[in-house]
């Protein structure tokens, strides 16, 4: 549980990207990969798909990540690290 891949649909604008990065930062967790998609996906117009394996401390502080984000007002799909669950909408 301390590495989990998060999903998130973004709008394609300056700096989102960025925030996100500075969000995950700040709450602590180690960004081991980004995927950044936006081309022949089913996204809406100006929309893109992000995808994140991250590092965490543990199963709590995963959940706390998704949280900041959430407070962030951005929808957080975790694709796997959950104990007993391989998918989530947060």
């Amino acid at each position: 549980e301390k590495i989990i891949s998060l999903r998130m649909m973004i709008s394609d604008q300056p700096g989102v990207l960025g925030k996100i990065a500075t969000l995950l930062g700040e709450a602590g967790a180690n960004i081991l990969e980004v995927s950044h998609q936006r081309m022949f996906l089913d996204v809406p117009a100006k929309g893109a798909t992000l995808d994140f394996v991250i590092e965490t401390k543990d199963a709590v502080h995963a959940n706390q990540v998704i949280e900041a984000l959430k407070s962030a007002g951005f929808i957080v799909t975790r694709m796997t690290g959950s104990a007993g669950s391989e998918f989530g909408t947060f």
